[in-house]
């Protein structure tokens, strides 16, 4: 094979797992005080979440809950001194804010594992409603 050809398959490859590698949308519901379900749905891809109650769309983003610390490494036998290492990781907690076509505004927080996932919405009215992804109907 030509080099241009070798190049070319591996870039098919790539932009092949790369399509792969995003993650899949995460079906979610809403219940509101009279049992009422509303559908919703989390795009993990860009960390964005909308939802439908009655005609009104609300859209909007999450932000998972991160924590950076630097921790301090000891010496090795490579290296001959300490040094400092930064450490990223993520928790199973989020806060998500949506504004409706209508201009209203619904905060959520909500626990997450895998495709799961359990909190609540509150409208600044007071309306409150749950927030459950991966139960059985």
């Amino acid at each position: 094979m030509s080099k241009p050809v070798v190049r070319n398959a591996m870039l098919a490859a790539c932009a092949g797992l790369a399509a792969c590698a995003t993650p899949a949308p995460v079906d979610f519901s809403l219940v509101g005080p009279d049992n009422d379900k509303h559908a919703g749905t989390f795009l993990p891809a860009n960390q964005a979440v909308e939802v439908w109650i009655g005609d009104i769309r609300y859209q909007g983003f999450y932000i998972l809950s991160t924590s950076v610390e630097t921790v301090l490494m000891p010496p090795t036998r490579f290296m001959r001194f300490p040094r400092d290492s930064t450490v990223v990781s993520r928790s199973n907690t989020a806060r998500a804010h949506l504004v409706g076509s209508d201009g209203a505004h619904l905060n959520c927080e909500f626990l997450f594992e895998g495709n799961r996932a359990i909190g609540e919405c509150r409208s600044p009215g007071g309306r409150v409603y749950q927030l459950v992804a991966g139960a059985a109907d």
